[in-house]
């Protein structure tokens, strides 16, 4: 049986993720929290890693209503997650959302780390409410083991499990990649409704340690989903909604399911 052994919220959609041990499931079905804030350059535009690397160097955390972001070089802010300021527009992906500007303090933490004039900003229920947008993403035990057993049969490294920035990390998969083979999986108090696989992009291979940006894994694993009938084209996980009010770390899969 699958149990949920990893949960994690991006609350700043390319910024770090946040381990919770309880997740909150929105009417959509996606997770309370999640990619509710986003940096946007100075036009509005959503800004994420594939544009500046370094934004994978920079911490979330996460608690009693306060958001905080922290740089490596010890420069941090902490905001309420219900703060105020100036109201505006963002785009994400084509869409437009009405935001809430974070304030010239984070705005200056980001930008000087990113060395380019960004603005955090509040989209909140926004993200969770709008077209083709896939709540949640999930990945299991038997996924990665697979991937990093190729990776070491080509001489290169295995990959953290962060890379990949799952959402619901499942232990106890009997088989490689099986998260993409099962429509439902049923925790009893909360279902998993797989979508479709997610397709990867460069974001992958960025390095958590440094921002570089290297060849490895996206090369493995557009490979292997040519290889397998459940997969897309450089697939690796599944986008996936949730049913239930919310997700618990440690939840097993129920008997049967």
């Amino acid at each position: 049986m699958l149990t949920i052994a990893g949960l994690w919220l991006y609350p700043i959609k390319s910024l770090g993720g946040v381990a919770v041990d309880r997740a909150e499931v929105t009417a959509e079905g996606s997770l309370r929290w999640d990619r509710e804030w986003l940096v946007v350059d100075d036009a509005g535009n959503m800004l994420w890693q594939g544009d500046l690397p370094r934004m994978t160097l920079l911490r979330v955390s996460l608690q009693d209503r306060q958001l905080s972001v922290s740089r490596p070089d010890g420069g941090e802010i902490t905001i309420p997650t219900d703060h105020d300021g100036p109201a505006c527009q963002v785009a994400q992906y084509g869409n437009s959302f009405a935001g809430v500007d974070a304030g010239d303090d984070a705005a200056t933490l980001l930008s000087d780390w990113l060395q380019q004039s960004v603005r955090l900003v509040r989209i909140g229920a926004g993200a969770h409410r709008w077209p083709k947008v896939n709540p949640l993403h999930v990945l299991s035990d038997g996924s990665l083991t697979a991937l990093n057993a190729r990776l070491g049969e080509k001489g290169e490294a295995p990959m953290e499990l962060m890379r990949f920035r799952p959402n619901v990390y499942l232990e106890g998969a009997t088989t490689p990649f099986e998260e993409e083979m099962r429509p439902v999986i049923d925790f009893g108090a909360a279902q998993i409704v797989l979508r479709e696989p997610a397709t990867r992009c460069e974001l992958v291979n960025i390095s958590l340690n440094d921002g570089s940006e290297e060849r490895e894994p996206l090369r493995t694993i557009a490979a292997m989903s040519r290889e397998r009938t459940t997969a897309r084209r450089g697939s690796f996980g599944t986008y996936a909604q949730v049913r239930g009010d919310a997700l618990l770390r440690g939840m097993t899969e129920r008997s049967g399911a």
